[in-house]
């Protein structure tokens, strides 16, 4: 998950300075196991990805380097009495050059729609839940030492090809 770290903390970044979010504890991960989820949380989960192009590579000194573009989607919950409000917020400014300016690892894809989830917890109550789906895209890079032969003679060619 070294590739996604940076997407989490570009993407809480911008939450909290889209959202202005004082308290900056309740925008977490998802998947903190044995961690009760904080008051009023929005919470992260990268759920799925997609190449969008086909791969490019170049050599650079011994090093294969290749590059991808990728579709990523991240979900964000919305809890609490502001949630709607917030989500409204992440939605309408999600592909502007508000969102653009702040993202430093990632560029917003979709306009996305609040979907209401609201549900019935554990003692009998209505929570508020509002659920949006961000489609992002991101790049990849991957860097290989290899050999490679620069400069081959005619001799060492023949000398191969007698084997």
């Amino acid at each position: 998950m070294k590739i996604l770290k940076p997407i989490y903390v570009d993407m809480r970044q911008y939450l909290i300075s889209l959202l202005e979010i004082t308290d900056t504890n309740r925008v977490i991960k998802a998947y903190n196991n044995n961690q009760p989820i904080p008051q009023n949380a929005i919470i992260m989960a990268f759920r799925s990805s997609g190449h969008l192009d086909q791969f490019s590579n170049t050599v650079w000194d011994d090093k294969l380097v290749v590059f991808n573009s990728v579709k990523g989607v991240m979900q964000l919950d919305f809890y609490g009495e502001d949630s709607y409000d917030l989500a409204q917020q992440v939605a309408t400014c999600w592909n502007t050059p508000i969102t653009t300016e702040i993202l430093k690892e990632c560029v917003p894809l979709n306009q996305p729609q609040v979907r209401d989830l609201t549900f019935v917890n554990e003692a009998g109550q209505y929570e508020l839940r509002f659920m949006l789906d961000l489609d992002l895209q991101y790049n990849t890079k991957y860097e290989k030492t290899v050999n490679i032969v620069t400069d081959v003679s005619q001799f060492e060619l023949e000398s191969i090809n007698a084997i």
